[in-house]
C-alpha cells in the first residue's frame, strides 16, 4: 500500500501507521498499521516527533461517513444498466468480452472516490437500492479491486480483479429471476439450482479470450479452503488466487446488501463478526486477516445505532475484537468488547 509522509499537526484519528513508530530514545510509539486516535497523536507531540508516515489510502479531508454523492449514483445505475446489455449479449449473441472497456468504465467509478476506505462506504450508503444479479456483481468487482491494494498487488492484477468480481455471477444470468428473487427460504430443489451457477457461468466465459484467473473466479468463489465449498468442493491448493479474493468480496457485499429472503443488510461489523467466527479455515487466512484489518478503519467516526436502539460513533477499533469497537454515546463512552449482548445492526 502506498505511503505518503503526514505532519504530526495534519493527522486525524482513523489514519494507519505505515512504518513503526519509535521516538529518538528507542521508545515503541505505535506498530504498523495501528489507527491513529487522539492519544497517539498526543504521544508524538510529547515525544517531539515532527511527522510520521500514514497509508495514502486513509487519508481523506472527511472521514465522518462518506454518503454517496449523486454523481458516483449515476455513475453506478449507468454501469448497472450497460452491465444488463453486456451480459445479454455475452450470452445471447456470444460476443467476446472487451475486457479493456469494461476496466474503463469500472475506473470511472472508481474515480468517484478519493480513496478504497471512501468507495466502500458510498458503496454500503447504496444499500437501499433493491439489491440485483448486475448491482451485486458491480460492488463485488470493487470490494475485489479494493482488497487486492491492501494487498499491494500490481495495479493491472488490481484491474483484472474489477473484471473476475463482476463477472463472478454471470451465470445467474441464466436462473430463473423467480427463483433467484425468492422472498422467502428456498426449497431443497431451487437451493441446488441456484448452487448451478458457477457452472453456468464457467461454460459461459470458458472459451472467452480473457484471462484464465477471471474464469476460475466464475467457476470457483463458492469453493471454501477446507473443501466445504461448492461446486467441484476442492481444497485451497487447487482454488486460483482470484476466486480466493472474490469469495471473500462475495460474502462481504451479499451480507451488506438487502435481500428478498430477508428484511434487513447486516451491517459491516456484523458481516466482522461472522467472519471472525466462521471464515478462518473457510477463506484464504491471509486475504482474511488483510481484509478484517483494514475494512473496519473506514467506519471510524461514523455513526451506529445499536441492537438496543443506542446510538453512538465509533471512535476506537479493539483488534483482539474487531467487530466490538469503543463507541463515544450520550454522556459518555461504550465498550462493546465489554458487553457481548450488543452489537452494531445499523450504519447511520
Amino acid at each position: 500500500m502506498r505511503k505518503i509522509r503526514v505532519k504530526w499537526q495534519d493527522l486525524k484519528p482513523g489514519m494507519s501507521v505505515a512504518d513503526d513508530i519509535y521516538a529518538l530514545n528507542g521508545t515503541l510509539i505505535a506498530l504498523k498499521n495501528s489507527i491513529i486516535d487522539d492519544r497517539m497523536i498526543s504521544l508524538l507531540e510529547r515525544y517531539h516527533i515532527n511527522a510520521v508516515n500514514v497509508h495514502r489510502d486513509t487519508v481523506s479531508e472527511n472521514r465522518a461517513g462518506f454518503v454517496a454523492t449523486r454523481q458516483f449514483r449515476e455513475s453506478f445505475h449507468k454501469i448497472n444498466n450497460d452491465m444488463k446489455k453486456t451480459f445479454d449479449r455475452i450470452i445471447n449473441v456470444d460476443e467476446e468480452i472487451n475486457v479493456e472497456e469494461i476496466t474503463n468504465q469500472l475506473e470511472g467509478l472508481i474515480k468517484e472516490a478519493k480513496s478504497g476506505y471512501e468507495l466502500l462506504n458510498m458503496l454500503l450508503d447504496m444499500e437501499e437500492e433493491s439489491d440485483s444479479t448486475y448491482q451485486h456483481s458491480i460492488q463485488v468487482s470493487m470490494v475485489s479491486r479494493v482488497l487486492g491494494g491492501w494487498l499491494e498487488l500490481p495495479e493491472e492484477e488490481v484491474a483484472l480483479l474489477g473484471v473476475a468480481g463482476l463477472f463472478h455471477d454471470i451465470g445467474k444470468c441464466k436462473i430463473n429471476p423467480e427463483v433467484l428473487n425468492k422472498g422467502e427460504s428456498l426449497s431443497r430443489r431451487e437451493y441446488e439450482i441456484v448452487r448451478q451457477h458457477p457452472l453456468l457461468g464457467y461454460k459461459i466465459v470458458k472459451d472467452k479470450d480473457i484471462d484464465v484467473r477471471i474464469k476460475q473466479a466464475v467457476l470457483s468463489h463458492h469453493e471454501r479452503c477446507d473443501g466445504s465449498g461448492y461446486p467441484l468442493g476442492i481444497r485451497i491448493d487447487r482454488i486460483g488466487q482470484f476466486a480466493r479474493i472474490v469469495a471473500i468480496a462475495d460474502v462481504y457485499a451479499a451480507m451488506t446488501a438487502r435481500r428478498p429472503y430477508r428484511n434487513r443488510s447486516y451491517s459491516p461489523f456484523e458481516v466482522v463478526n461472522y467472519m471472525e467466527k466462521e471464515g478462518f479455515g473457510k477463506f484464504d487466512s491471509e486475504y482474511l486477516i488483510c481484509f478484517l484489518s483494514h475494512i473496519l478503519n473506514s467506519y471510524i467516526h461514523r455513526k451506529v445505532r445499536l441492537n438496543n436502539g443506542v446510538q453512538g460513533e465509533i471512535i476506537f477499533l479493539n483488534k483482539a475484537n474487531l467487530s466490538k469497537p469503543l463507541l463515544k454515546v450520550s454522556g459518555g463512552y461504550l465498550d462493546l468488547s465489554l458487553n457481548p449482548e450488543l452489537t452494531i445492526v445499523d450504519m447511520l
